[in-house]
Order: structure tokens, then sequence, then C-alpha cells
């Protein structure tokens, strides 16, 4: 039998991206039900031709729900300084037309789903396929369909906060 606190350390030894990840519903007819961002961390790119990423979704998530109905989502790039506002998104946050967990934002020019400027980039995303499977995160496989390059910085990752989401 395999040691569980052994794998629990292997797998925090990948090294994990944080990010904001913008969904909607199909249909946006109140904002604060219809939008949201939560902080994402399982995502790579696996594609160049075309650009394609893969993201894990909590199965019990509501915001899978929402990418399912809409086939659309951001992943909005934090930099390593930008620990406090990711941390503003771990739980359900109050939603305006104007800003998210008291955070601006807009929706995406390709996507309508939600952007926030104030990190240094962000990828719009097609969704081509969802595995769910029996575990416990969906696979959303994505092609990206625009994106926006706001300023250079280092991406924050699990190791720089200290938090963990893995093993």
């Amino acid at each position: 039998m395999m040691d569980e606190a052994s794998r629990k350390k292997v797998l925090r030894m990948v090294p994990y991206g944080l990010y904001l990840v913008g969904v909607r519903r199909r249909e946006v007819k109140d904002v604060a039900k219809d939008l949201n961002v939560f902080v994402g961390s399982w995502l790579t790119q696996v594609s160049f031709k075309p650009p394609m990423l893969v993201a894990g979704f909590r199965r019990d998530a509501h915001s899978l729900e929402m990418v399912k109905e809409s086939g659309v989502f951001t992943v909005n790039v934090l930099g390593s300084d930008q620990k406090d506002l990711a941390a503003r998104f771990f739980k359900d946050v109050p939603v305006t037309d104007k800003e998210m967990a008291g955070v601006p934002y807009v929706r995406g020019a390709h996507t309508g789903a939600p952007v926030l400027p104030d990190t240094p980039a962000h990828v719009e995303c097609e969704v081509v396929h969802v595995y769910e499977g029996e575990n416990d995160h969906a696979v959303v496989v994505a092609k990206v369909v625009a994106w926006e390059h706001r300023r250079e910085a280092k991406p924050l990752t699990h190791a720089e906060t200290g938090w963990h989401y893995a093993g």
C-alpha cells in the first residue's frame, strides 16, 4: 500500500499557478446570479495550433454548470504581488454591474465572461469538451479565442502563497 502522506507531498511538488477564472450563464439577466469569478489552479496549455488549455473544475461547483451552459470562460492571470486579490475570490462574492468582491471587471469582448483589468493578462476561452468521469473534478478542454497582455509580471503560484489545493 502506498503512503497517503507521501502522495500528498509528491503532488504538491507539481508547480501550480493561481488564476481568477471568470464564468457566466448562457444568458446574463442578473449579474449577481449569472456571473462568477473563482480562484483556479489546475490549468495548463495543451496545444499551440490552435492554442488550447485544459482546466480542472470542481464537479459540485455552480461554476462548472455555468461553463457547461455557456461554453465559455476567462482566465485572468495573477501577478506574484496579487495574493490579496486572489484571496477575495475564495468564497461566493458580491457582484454588481461594475465590481466583483469590490474589484472592477468588464465582460470579455469575445465570450462575455468576466475579465479583471487589474490583472497582468487574460485569455478568453471557448469550451471544446468537458470530461466528468468518476472523479471529483471535471476536465474542461478549451480553445483560446482572445487574449490581452497588459503588463509584465511574474505569475502567482501556490508555492509563493503557502496555500495548497493539491495532493
